[in-house]
């Protein structure tokens, strides 16, 4: 989690947000950990019992890495994104919003 709050703070005021999705705990262990880690990006809990927003992207693995862009289209989906990538992405991004 070191790693995401690092982007928020770096890329904060720019067009990227970070949203989690919790598939495994419970609620309460889940709010816990909301809780004890501090975080600052929207987080959202969809259960053990039924995934909804997994199913809707087809997730496969966790944790899955999903990059979607200005304009709604997945850019990359994995395990591992590289600062490289993401930052062409919100550069993407911030050019289109100047148009």
């Amino acid at each position: 989690m070191p790693h995401l709050r690092e982007l928020v703070e770096l890329y904060d005021g720019r067009p990227f947000a970070i949203v989690g999705v919790n598939s495994f705990d419970g609620e309460e262990d889940y709010r816990k950990g909301v809780e004890k880690y501090g975080l600052t990006w929207i987080s959202a809990y969809q259960g053990s019992s039924s995934a909804p927003i997994s199913e809707m992207y087809q997730v496969q693995g966790y944790p899955t890495l999903l990059m979607i862009d200005h304009t709604g289209k997945i850019r990359f989906r994995g395990h591992n994104l590289e600062d490289d990538t993401l930052e062409g992405l919100v550069h993407e991004a911030e050019e289109a919003s100047q148009r």
